[in-house]
């Protein structure tokens, strides 16, 4: 789109106060729980970062522990509204990590969601681990552990969940461009996933 002159700008504030709650039934919801931003505040950080062509950072997360995960969280609170979580399961990837979804979900402020990048041979065990939480706000799945991908999105979809396809390096372009029109978007990765 660069030479296009278009340019794409993305919010993702989390849960905001906007009546939609009551509207939906979800008053209830773990989502809503909390202080959540005026849709008023939303709208002025937004505008005020767009104007300004800021540049959105979303730090990730790749912990051997709840501890540092605890850590790398204290240094980003109050800074970005969004980060990235390493899920590897030492399958697909040489590595695991600690990455606890309902931990994960206490620990973030309210306000605060996550992306969870999962680098593991069995993405339909993570979206039924991980797809009740609030936090939680899209999964990023690699294509390259995709088999069924019909039966992947009926699982993710009913979640309300965003589902973004990931692709190594040496995965051959035509592989992903079949399935690219299913998903909200795209990881491209530029070095083989799972390693620190």
């Amino acid at each position: 789109l660069e030479a296009s002159g278009v340019s794409v700008s993305v919010l993702c504030p989390g849960a905001t106060d906007t009546g939609f709650e009551k509207r939906a039934g979800l008053a209830k919801s773990k989502l809503f729980k909390g202080k959540n931003m005026s849709a008023a505040t939303v709208a002025k950080i937004a505008y005020k970062g767009f104007m300004n062509n800021e540049m959105i950072i979303i730090p990730a997360f790749l912990v051997h522990s709840k501890e540092e995960f605890q850590e790398k969280l204290e240094r980003v609170k109050g800074i970005v509204s969004h980060i990235h979580v390493d899920v590897m399961d030492g399958i697909f990837v040489p590595n695991t990590t600690w990455a606890d979804p309902k931990v994960i979900d206490e620990l973030l402020p309210i306000g605060m969601t996550y992306e969870a990048h999962c680098m593991v041979v069995d993405p339909l065990r993570v979206c039924s681990r991980w797809g009740n939480v609030r936090a939680l706000s899209r999964f990023i799945f690699h294509t390259e552990t995709i088999h069924h991908v019909h039966e992947l999105l009926g699982c993710v979809r009913p979640l309300k969940k965003e589902v973004w396809l990931a692709c190594n390096p040496e995965t051959p372009i035509e592989k992903v461009q079949k399935t690219t029109r299913f998903f909200d978007g795209m990881l491209v990765m530029g070095v083989h996933p799972g390693l620190d």
